[in-house]
């Protein structure tokens, strides 16, 4: 029998298959600036637009962290605002 090894493309961590709640999720991330996009760090990509990041594989706990960040960033503005 053959065991497949699969990686988080995020932490770069080896993803136990245990269950299908820590199997690796597919995670896609598209963005719209009209000015210099953030995304272009993590694409690597030195397009003006550079608006999609996407990743095959990524554990349950590297999906969990990218979900808080940004809704404490949302948070954040919507406080930032009404202060």
């Amino acid at each position: 029998m053959k065991t497949t090894i699969i990686t988080c493309d995020v932490c770069k961590e080896e993803i136990p298959q245990r269950g299908w709640e820590e199997t690796a999720m597919k995670l896609e991330i598209v963005t719209n600036c009209t000015s210099r996009n953030p995304m272009e760090r993590i694409t690597k990509d030195s397009h003006f637009q550079a608006n999609k990041y996407v990743a095959e594989d990524v554990c349950q706990l590297c999906m969990q962290y990218v979900a808080e960040a940004i809704a404490r960033a949302i948070e954040h503005r919507n406080l930032c605002r009404t202060a």
